[in-house]
């Protein structure tokens, strides 16, 4: 009497297949989380720049002007020539007073620095800026992970800057 034994399992090909096909599915999550990733913190700083313009606007109103990039006091209209620098360098003129501190990049990285431009304003329905000393007018701009649509792109002679606000003493 001749008893058979049955085998059951899985061959090479097969488990090759089942891994190959968990690898792709890993990329692809890999790569859909990173790009949820860069546009959370893409929103954050649009979000960081909406602060930034409602301290501008009230530093406005006690000044009569928007804040200098090299020096202390509003920049006066006529007087002033247009001024760019990064957002740290009007830190003083508007923290404590009008926020209680400038908001930093999400990557906390020197790659992405938030840019303040004063003296310049943005034409209507455009990407172009008009730069004047008699404008009171500002910028704000910052290096975006994410592409998005509706943004200029090209200040302060950098390629990769952004403009994500624009606004003037109206």
């Amino acid at each position: 009497m001749s008893i058979m034994k049955s085998k059951s399992g899985f061959t090479i090909v097969e488990l090759l297949i089942v891994i190959v096909v968990i690898g792709i599915l890993a990329a692809i999550t890999i790569v859909a989380y990173n790009g949820i990733q860069q546009r959370g913190r893409d929103a954050q700083r649009r979000s960081d720049f909406v602060a930034l313009e409602k301290a501008l606007r009230l530093y406005r109103v006690d000044n009569s002007g928007f804040p200098r990039c090299a020096s202390s006091g509003a920049f006066n209209a006529g007087v002033d020539g247009s001024a760019t620098c990064l957002v740290s360098a009007i830190s003083a003129q508007l923290v404590p007073k009008y926020m209680n501190s400038l908001p930093q990049d999400p990557t906390n990285s020197g790659s992405y620095q938030y840019r303040y431009g004063v003296g310049f304003s943005k034409a209507s329905n455009s990407c172009t800026t008009n730069n004047s000393p008699s404008q009171d007018a500002y910028l704000l701009g910052t290096k975006l992970e994410s592409t998005t649509d509706g943004i200029c792109a090209g200040y302060w002679g950098l390629p990769d800057i952004n403009l994500i606000a624009a606004g003037n003493g109206g």
